[in-house]
Order: structure tokens, then sequence, then C-alpha cells
């Protein structure tokens, strides 16, 4: 990989800046940042053009040196990346990009809404590297990944693969065709297990409620909560879910809440908003903000 100048001095400069200042040197050298974006501390990045969505987070000890990167809003990428190359990165809503990652964008890669990639992954854009004159084979192609994939960790995946919406990609596997929506794959080389629908529990209201309560339970056994978390409604065959959450001196109306059914969340005090960041982390679970 070779670095201008300009990639030195911003990376260098990076390196050294906290969080606040580095968005503030960002913005001045032309790069788009949106708000409540984090950009944790030795982490850099280098790029022809960049914009970040709001509520973004990139953690501390990341490298990102490319042409273009693209990253909507409220997606994470996790510490000790390194992301590089001369092409373009772009990632949807609400992705994660677990640590310990390698990116190659010698092609492009996109990831679609709601899809993550979990640690020690490798995702090449490249293929053999050796001297092309003597007859090695060479192939760049770009990676897409669709939307709510889950490629789980210690994977690798090689140019030219697509995977397909829903599809999920078991541990210790590597990806050398591409994937169909709504495969479940494993093994050197991956190949299709069963369908990601069949390994899924089907839904009714009450499996819903129980789910509902094992999250809650889960996050009031790591966290001290400091307000009331209840099921609301709390009648079967409701068409809605809502978990609501007040403090115990807010009425109702005033209080906050998670649709788990439209996706949709209002959060109007600081545990509120941490506990939908757990439920995305350890659960999956994702909301707009309205």
């Amino acid at each position: 990989m070779i670095f201008s100048l300009r990639d030195y001095l911003i990376i260098i400069i990076s390196l050294l800046l906290p969080s606040k200042l580095k968005i503030i040197f960002y913005r001045l050298i032309g790069y788009k940042i949106g708000k409540n974006v984090k950009i944790g501390l030795f982490s850099a990045i280098s790029a022809n053009q960049a914009s970040l969505g709001n509520n973004v987070e990139i953690d501390k000890f990341s490298i990102i040196k490319c042409n273009q990167l693209n990253i909507k809003d409220y997606s994470r990428i996790s510490m000790f990346n390194l992301i590089y190359g001369y092409s373009n990165l772009n990632i949807g809503t609400y992705c994660y990009i677990g640590e310990k990652t390698t990116i190659n964008l010698d092609d492009n890669i996109e990831m679609g809404d709601h899809s993550a990639i979990g640690p020690r992954c490798s995702l090449y854009t490249h293929g053999v590297w050796l001297p092309y004159s003597e007859g090695h084979p060479r192939k760049f192609a770009p990676i897409k990944i669709g939307k709510e994939v889950r490629i789980i960790c210690n994977n690798v995946i090689q140019p030219g693969v697509e995977i397909g919406n829903y599809s999920m990609v078991a541990p210790n596997s590597v990806v050398v065709k591409s994937i169909p929506e709504n495969e479940f794959v494993s093994g050197v080389p991956a190949v299709k297990i069963k369908s990601v629908s069949e390994i899924k529990t089907k839904i009714n209201e009450a499996e819903l409620k129980k789910r509902l309560k094992e999250m809650i339970d889960s996050y009031k056994e790591i966290f001290s909560a400091k307000e009331d978390m209840v099921i609301y409604p709390n009648q079967p065959n409701n068409k809605n879910f809502i978990v609501l959450l007040w403090s115990k001196d807010q009425i109702i109306n005033n209080g906050s809440w998670l649709n788990f059914k439209t996706r949709k969340c209002h959060l109007k005090t600081k545990e509120a908003k941490i506990f939908k960041t757990y439920l995305w982390e350890k659960y999956g679970e994702w909301f707009i903000d309205v």
C-alpha cells in the first residue's frame, strides 16, 4: 500500500487527537461528519472523500485508508481493525464490523443495512499475490454484502463474492463463490447447510413476550436499572408489543419506548439509550429514532 504525504500527515495528526478535536479536524479537511459521531483514540481515517452519518462510532486503534468512505447512520467499527486500499467502502445503516478484522480495498466493498461482520474476519478484493508476468493468476473483483447478513467470526471472504440478503456464514469458513439470499453456509470452501429460515424460531405473541422479558432481565442483571421497564400492552393477541421505559416519577405519556414490531423508538433518558445500545450489541435488535 502506497501512502502519500497527505495520508501520512492526516494519519499522524488523527492518532494524536481526541475524538472531538479529530472530528473538527476532519470537517476542516472536507470530510462530512454527522451528529454524535465518535472516533476513538489512536484511530485514523485517510480518504479522498469521506462521509460519516449520525451516531457512527469507530472504536480505538482502527486505521482506514481508502479512496471514498461512506458510513451511514448508527454503524460501528470496533477496535484493532485495518481497512486499506485504493477503492471505495460503502457501509449501510446499523452495520457492525468486529475487532481485528482486515478489509482489503483493491476493489470496492459494499455492505447493506443491518449487516454484521464478526471478529477476526478477512475480506480480500484481490487474489494470489505472485508475479503475474510468470503466469500466476490474478483477480481483482468487488465484494457485495446484502442487508441483514451475518458473517460470524474467523471467516475469509474472497474477491468477487456476493452474499445475498438475510444469509449467514458460520465461523471458520472460506467463502469463494457467491451466496444466494437466505442461506446458511459453512466450511472450507463454504457450502450451503440449510436456509436461514430453517434455523429461525417462529414468533407468536407469547414467544415474543417471553423473549422481550428475557432481554429485559438480562439487561437488569448487568446494569443497575434506575427506571422501570415493562412490556406494554400486557395482553395476548395485541398487535403492538412495546417495551416502555420511564422513571418512577414519570407518567407513561412522557416515557421512552421501543416498538419491536415497527422498529421505531423514542428515547428521552440516558438509561433508555443505554438499553437500546445493549439490545443492538447483544441481541441484534435495531430501532429508528422518531
